[in-house]
């Protein structure tokens, strides 16, 4: 019988296989984001500036200004516009 080649074995290959350095590419992205994620709430003690103090509450809703002043806007004006420069500008 004739012993075919086998790429995979260590022994006889020792280049880096696919599948090893798929796994180890794998293992360093998921620990660098697990880093990230849990290391940068590590030094917040305070919430930073312009947060709101309720969750999902805005500007508007917490008492805050804002440096521009409402003005009611024409909805079937705004409509035309924006289906205009949709097909326009994509």
């Amino acid at each position: 019988m004739i012993k075919e080649k086998n790429n995979l074995d260590e022994e006889r290959n020792p280049l880096l296989s696919r599948r090893k350095f798929l796994i180890g590419a794998g293992a360093l992205a998921t620990s660098g984001v697990l880093a990230a994620t849990g290391l940068v709430g590590c030094g917040a003690k305070q919430k930073p500036a312009g947060t709101s103090a309720e969750a999902g509450a805005t500007p508007l809703s917490s008492g805050g200004k804002v440096p521009w002043k409402y003005q009611k806007l024409d909805v079937e004006l705004v409509r035309k516009r924006g289906y205009e420069a949709y097909f326009k500008y994509g």
